[in-house]
């Protein structure tokens, strides 16, 4: 019998090597069928990515009102620290939605239901709304330890502005990543 002859980067007993031409990953469709556990962990991490930012945004109605009111703020900029979070986050989730509007309704024609479907669902749109969770809860901790650091009115303000822009950011692409990442009972659940 004559030996096989394996190429020359692979050495006995492993794998063959991977392909050099690989999909992009704005071509990749994301696997939707997953097992229970791992359905169950996805929508936990991004229940939790939900949960720290409700928590960020609550830590500091504990303490605020009374220390600005120590400080002698008035009620009106007390009102305004703690109010704006609300205005921004509506804010951002209007600029998002409006985009998304903007997107949808711009489409090509050429652009089918389908293909607008499997962008939605690309490995690289997903791998983008995972960034933007990030970013939205490193941009709240930054600046929950800004108002920490420097507990002025101003700088609660500014760092409350922050915060519901962020949170309207986490709010939207957590929902989006529930519809985009699974399928059936699965994305009931993750809902």
């Amino acid at each position: 019998m004559a030996a096989q002859q394996l190429p020359l980067n692979e050495a006995p007993g492993t794998a063959p090597a991977a392909p050099e031409a690989t999909l992009d990953e704005s071509t990749q469709s994301m696997d939707r069928d997953h097992s229970w556990t791992k359905c169950l962990f996805m929508a936990l991490c991004i229940s939790l990515c939900i949960t720290v930012d409700i928590l960020q945004y609550s830590m500091p109605l504990a303490f605020l009102p009374s220390v600005l009111e120590d400080r002698g703020h008035r009620p009106m900029a007390i009102a305004t620290a703690i109010g704006v979070y609300y205005w921004t986050g509506f804010a951002g989730g209007l600029i998002i939605t409006s985009y998304m509007v903007y997107k949808m309704v711009t489409a090509r024609d050429e652009d089918s239901d389908e293909g607008m479907e499997d962008q939605v669902r690309s490995v690289k749109v997903i791998r983008k709304n995972l960034r933007y969770l990030v970013y939205g809860l490193g941009v709240g901790s930054v600046t929950l330890a800004g108002q920490a650091m420097y507990p002025s009115c101003w700088v609660h303000t500014v760092c409350r502005c922050a915060q519901g822009t962020a949170g309207g950011v986490i709010f939207f692409y957590a929902f989006f990543l529930s519809g985009s990442m699974f399928t059936g009972k699965q994305e009931g659940i993750a809902m």
